[in-house]
């Protein structure tokens, strides 16, 4: 009988370690670096009232699989991924982290709370956002004009 049970211990953890490790290298939604799905660059230009928007992060979601990438905007408020899955995708922006010292720390100062005008919040929610692209296997290149 403990045979019979050992031997149903060690499939069962076997299973469980099999099912970890797979979980762990499909991840959350991977990424088609990671995967042989056909991909391809994408560059976003984000702007707000014509100007770049210099600060915060562009990110792409695909609400079908989970899929997408993203990245920090640059001082032309653009991002640029070199593979991205080929589909249909939700564009989302975000305004910046806070950064600086803990407000607990010994003689932190509160960092004021920025409200970045320029990200209105409807494309912060990738269930709000207006913003869609469909990518191809072909170069990639959208511009978003933010608007409130």
């Amino acid at each position: 009988m403990q045979s019979v049970l050992m031997k149903s211990a060690w499939r069962w953890i076997g299973t469980a370690g099999l099912s970890a490790c797979c979980a762990v290298t499909a991840g959350c939604g991977g990424t088609a670096s990671e995967s042989s799905k056909p991909a391809a660059p994408v560059v976003l230009k984000i702007t707000y009232g014509g100007e770049p928007v210099v600060e915060g992060f562009a990110q792409l979601t695909n609400s079908m699989t989970g899929e997408g990438g993203g990245g920090v905007l640059s001082k032309t408020g653009t991002v640029s991924l070199d593979r991205v899955a080929l589909g249909d995708y939700t564009v989302t922006v975000l305004p910046p982290e806070p950064t600086g010292a803990p407000v607990d720390a010994p003689g932190a100062q509160k960092e004021p709370k920025r409200e970045f005008a320029n990200i209105p919040k409807k494309y912060r929610d990738r269930t709000a956002s207006p913003l869609k692209v469909q990518v191809k296997a072909e170069k990639n290149e959208f511009a978003f004009d933010l608007k409130e």
